[in-house]
């Protein structure tokens, strides 16, 4: 199955969707614009501030709606939240904050994700990097594990696998490599043991084995059929 080639990817996918979507606010008690209104339209910079006095949001607008450079806070004061707008949609830059450290980086084009999105673990590693193209994946995503090591590259054309699959041995030793086509698996997939001799190869066609898997030993030597460890 294609997941499981690409079960990090969907995963930092799943994160960065529960942080895009997240629609807590941090509470305020006061507010206070800096602007004037024409036409019954709100230009200026709107702030909200905590109970406390703490500055939380520091909004801008432009005929009434969000346009530029938006900042939002936590109540620990630490950056939560930068975005751009255009016309009250995301444009540009996004990044998103916890605890003070960067767990999302990505852009926008006229609100969907257009461009590289990079994601953070909480020990600000880089846990993936996942291109867009008017909000679906296309070109080339990469994970990776716990310690910043490439785990697996793949590539997208619409959303869908299409092109190369590589993932890797935490010492970087190539462990498998393979091909989709429409999402699915096509022709020979290859995986190695961590010494670089051949362990496997399988064949498909649209997605379906077509043929009893290959087995080699950890030299390389073919395992004859009936013998599979």
């Amino acid at each position: 199955m294609s997941e499981d080639n690409e079960k990090e990817i969907l995963e930092a996918e799943l994160s960065q969707k529960d942080i895009l979507e997240k629609k807590e606010e941090t509470k305020f008690e006061k507010k206070k614009a800096f602007g004037e209104k024409i036409e019954g339209k709100f230009y200026g910079i709107e702030e909200h501030y905590s109970k406390e006095g703490n500055l939380v949001a520091h909004l801008p607008f432009k005929e009434g709606v969000l346009h530029g450079e938006a900042r939002r806070y936590d109540s620990s004061q630490q950056l939560k939240e930068n975005l751009r707008y255009q016309k009250g949609v995301r444009h540009g830059l996004a990044e998103f904050y916890k605890n003070g450290a960067l767990s999302l980086h990505t852009t926008f084009k006229e609100g969907k994700q257009h461009g590289e999105t990079v994601l953070y673990d909480k020990a600000g590693m880089m846990r993936a990097r996942i291109h867009y193209e008017d909000g679906k994946k296309k070109g080339t995503s990469i994970a990776y594990d716990s310690q910043g090591r490439v785990k697996s590259i793949l590539h997208y054309h619409e959303g869908v696998l299409e092109g190369p699959s590589l993932t890797y041995y935490p010492s970087g030793t190539l462990l498998e490599t393979g091909f989709y086509s429409q999402g699915k698996k096509e022709g020979e997939f290859r995986s190695f043991h961590e010494n670089g001799h051949l362990n496997r190869i399988m064949v498909f066609d649209r997605g379906r084995l077509v043929r009893k898997p290959q087995l080699f030993d950890k030299d390389g030597n073919p395992i004859p059929a009936g013998l599979e460890r």
